[in-house]
């Protein structure tokens, strides 16, 4: 082959974002809202009151299942939707890209220099052009497969994600993408992943630390626990209590947030345990934290015993035994009471 021929693709990202705009319209007249709907049910947790209207509230609410269900269904659909037009886009971007390569390319004659009648290797100007074309050809078209075979498996997982509906891994795979952050929680409770991470885990973390500190120091500005902060773990703790006792393990990306929040807190900057910090917050940080040193080291949730803090195993384990006097560290029985003590008032 001597030209650049990539593949087209029949699917139109103007038409994919219409059958979007359609889904997320079709939702609107379900909840009786406009507007933003991304804003309203994506953005942050809400109560399922608040996502719909005023004059068809009571119906919902006595409909609350079916209705976020269908809700659901026209989100997640059109999120897909318009994850697939954004890949056919970057598609024809880079199709384009290549296609600009291919005209510059035979504008300068693939290289070659026409007026060297011998042209390289003593072949002949013609000959050389030739090869040079189908080289450059060769290359640009094989970029242009790559391209499109990635496309392809694109659209079949689009196409698998559309079968098999909102299951935790699809669900996740839009969080992670950014497409969907609060909407599943809001619309289907616990049941549906939250949008919570490794990354978040450790800006939570320092919030904690920051907030003990503050309190450790009296300052009358600490008044509450950040509410934020009390928003993400209580929602984890609803979250945790829904697979206890449904079955099913949490996402990575929510064992992530629990490892970089408990370890995060067990490490701080100052002298103190994720012991004495999860006696220093109110009732809710509380068992927050508690849920999550339990779910991190519950197997069917996806952790182990691996996951949890020194300090937690340390009291698990009971006290060390007598060690040879040139041994440093030693966890004294006197301490390991003072621990399991710091356990049994933050549960």
């Amino acid at each position: 082959m001597n030209s650049f021929s990539p593949k087209e693709c029949d699917a139109k990202p103007e038409a994919l974002e219409d059958q979007a705009d359609e889904l997320e319209g079709l939702a609107e007249r379900i909840t009786g809202k406009s507007g933003d709907l991304n804003s309203q049910f994506n953005d942050s947790a809400k109560e399922f009151s608040e996502m719909v209207s005023e004059g068809i509230r009571g119906v919902a609410e006595r409909n609350r299942e079916a209705w976020g269900d269908a809700v659901f269904a026209c989100i997640y659909a059109s999120k897909i939707a318009r994850r697939w037009a954004s890949d056919v886009r970057s598609y024809e971007s880079k199709i384009e890209k290549l296609q600009d390569e291919w005209d510059e390319e035979r504008k300068d004659n693939f290289g070659v220099d026409m007026e060297n009648t011998q042209g390289a290797g003593g072949i002949g100007a013609d000959k050389a052009l030739l090869n040079a074309r189908e080289n450059t050809a060769e290359s640009l078209n094989s970029q242009a497969h790559d391209h499109w075979t990635k496309l392809v498996e694109r659209a079949n997982e689009h196409t698998d994600a559309l079968k098999e509906g909102p299951t935790q891994e699809n669900v996740q795979n839009l969080i992670d993408d950014g497409a969907l952050k609060w909407a599943p929680f809001n619309l289907k409770g616990a049941e549906q992943p939250i949008p919570i991470d490794k990354k978040q885990g450790g800006k939570d973390a320092e919030k904690i630390n920051e907030y003990i500190e503050k309190k450790d120091k009296d300052l009358e500005e600490i008044d509450n626990f950040p509410p934020g902060l009390a928003q993400n773990l209580n929602i984890l703790k609803e979250r945790i209590a829904y697979k206890q006792q449904n079955g099913g393990e949490l996402t990575k990306a929510e064992i992530g947030y629990m490892d970089k929040l408990v370890f995060g807190v067990d490490e701080g900057s100052y002298d103190r345990s994720i012991l004495d910090v999860a006696n220093s917050g109110d009732r809710k940080f509380k068992e927050g934290i508690a849920s999550a040193v339990l779910a991190l080291s519950d197997e069917e949730l996806g952790g182990s015993y691996d996951d949890i803090p020194q300090s937690i195993k340390r009291v698990a384990e009971g006290p060390d035994e007598p060690r040879s006097p040139s041994t440093t560290e030693r966890h004294e029985y006197d301490d390991w009471v003072a621990d399991a003590k710091k356990i049994r008032k933050s549960v």
